[in-house]
């Protein structure tokens, strides 16, 4: 082999008759990065990994509708306590014209019986829960204890009864629209989501 010429690179040395040519590119030694093509191919792919995700992402509005039957079992359920813990009947109005429901507690138990809005447990203001106010595109669409609207909770174990105070023989319930109904088994006063 000979010497390198002085002031010629490295891989620009003499071959053969004189004939300046670069050496070979050594394997992977190559322009580095991807092409363009290989770019886009990889830019579509990760859009629709992206499409497929989103499409199985559940509707929002089914996720208030979930969220505004979880309250409502959660009062419920804390209605229900309280008829115990404070032995005097607990009654929930449920409006459904106005999408709302009252909580209210008897003043007493002793005929003729009076009822008041209750206070709410965290803000302590009158129970009172208008369903627009607190939720986007949130209806209750129904409720039926045993044909009325109103339940009550008895002061004697918090079973679950009509407004007449007759007990609740078939399970009651509240509606959400098509996705959610709220149950209330006869009984015991367990409450449900469907």
């Amino acid at each position: 082999m000979r010497a390198a010429s002085p002031g010629v690179r490295p891989d620009m040395q003499p071959h053969g008759d004189s004939h300046f040519l670069p050496d070979r590119p050594r394997p992977g030694a190559g322009a580095a990065g991807f092409s363009l093509v290989e770019v886009v191919v990889v830019i579509l792919i990760i859009g629709l990994i992206a499409l497929a995700a989103l499409r199985n992402l559940p509707d929002p509005r089914s996720l208030e509708g979930g969220l505004a039957a979880d309250q409502m079992r959660a009062h419920l359920r804390y209605a229900q306590r309280m008829a115990m813990d404070r032995e005097r009947n607990v009654q929930v109005i449920f409006r459904v014209a106005s999408n709302s429901y009252d909580v209210l507690l008897a003043d007493t138990n002793v005929a003729p019986v009076t009822y008041a809005l209750a206070r709410h447990p965290t803000t302590q203001q009158d129970w009172r829960v208008n369903l627009d106010d607190e939720f986007q595109d949130v209806t209750m669409t129904a409720a039926s204890i045993g044909g009325s609207n109103v339940l009550v909770f008895s002061s004697t174990g918090g079973l679950p009864c009509q407004a007449s105070g007759a007990a609740v023989t078939s399970t009651a319930t509240i509606t959400f629209g098509a996705k959610f109904t709220v149950s209330i088994i006869p009984g015991t006063g367990y409450v449900a989501i469907q």
